[in-house]
């Protein structure tokens, strides 16, 4: 006779109400501003929650200085970063839209999806100053411009272009609203970040989740590096893990090859997505790690539902 539970209860918390992203944020910063929100392994950078909301006001001002306005497309090309989340951030809080380009893309690829995202090449602009120059340009910003900006932005609003495919044909795009990137992670826990925030794996379960239940997401490293992520996971305590089987077959490996220089890292929980994976790398990922609440994450990624599964007892 089976004895499976009819009724399933889920997260002792609620889920956070329906808002636009700075919203999210804001909200953050007045329960948790002194709490991490994001941590770069090895690259001297730690923000605060409440850190992280001032540099994307920063990065927010100095866009409205270029007369970047609400549904405007600004494309982020670069790796797992601080400046990366500061960007998107700052980007969707005036109601413009990211687009999240692939970073493996070569010259004629990243032409090939801007193309795809831009109505009208004219009207494009090129950032060619430095980051740090682009920066100084928020002092030419009145703060009341911002607050205009932003009481525009709605949970309705675009918030990202996700990129699919593109290798072979026409790069497709999916376009995700600001309250569509949700997700439920454990509140005061790290979690490493594998999949790169191109990535819907990145984007909604990793940097979006966190920042929606008061966590801090960590990178090890701009590109996936197993022995970075091997590293950081003790360094760090990381608490949780998000990446693909491919990435976690090569963690586990680079911990074999370099067992006797690393710590033991200790999981609560991962989530593995984006292909299937075999039953020995389930046991394998529990073995090395401990982690018991470990889900399988599936479906629609670039839609950004998917569904969070136990799969072998």
């Amino acid at each position: 006779m089976c004895s499976t539970n009819s009724i399933v209860h889920g997260l002792p918390y609620p889920i956070p109400p329906s808002c636009s992203i700075p919203q999210l944020l804001g909200q953050q910063v007045s329960l948790f501003s002194d709490r991490e929100a994001l941590v770069l392994f090895r690259g001297a950078t730690r923000l605060t929650y409440r850190e992280l909301d001032k540099r994307s006001h920063i990065v927010a001002r100095s866009l409205l200085s270029l007369q970047i306005a609400k549904n405007d497309k600004v494309g982020i090309f670069m790796g797992n970063c601080e400046t990366y989340a500061e960007m998107f951030l700052g980007i969707v809080r005036i109601g413009a839209v990211a687009v999240l380009l692939n970073g493996t893309y070569t010259a004629h690829e990243a032409i090939k999806a801007l193309r795809v995202t831009v109505e009208n090449d004219s009207s494009s602009k090129w950032l060619s100053e430095s980051y740090n120059c682009f920066l100084l340009r928020a002092d030419t910003v009145d703060y009341s411009q911002l607050m205009r900006a932003e009481k525009n932005t709605t949970k309705d609003s675009l918030c990202c272009f996700l990129l699919t495919s593109g290798t072979t044909g026409s790069p497709k795009v999916a376009m995700l609203s600001h309250n569509g990137p949700r997700d439920s992670v454990d509140r005061k826990r790290y979690y490493l970040l594998s999949f790169p925030l191109f990535h819907c794996g990145g984007l909604v379960l990793g940097l979006i989740a966190c920042l929606s239940h008061g966590s801090c997401v960590v990178f090890p490293s701009t590109i996936f590096n197993a022995t970075a992520v091997s590293q950081c996971l003790a360094a760090e305590g990381c608490t949780g893990i998000v990446g693909s089987p491919t990435m976690f077959s090569l963690v586990l490996k680079a911990r074999n090859l370099g067992a006797q220089n690393l710590c033991p890292a200790r999981l609560r929980t991962g989530l593995i997505g984006g292909s299937s994976y075999s039953k020995s790398l389930w046991h394998n990922i529990r073995e090395e790690f401990g982690a018991e609440n470990l889900v399988h994450a599936y479906g629609k990624w670039s839609l950004s539902h998917h569904r969070l599964d136990d799969a072998f007892d």
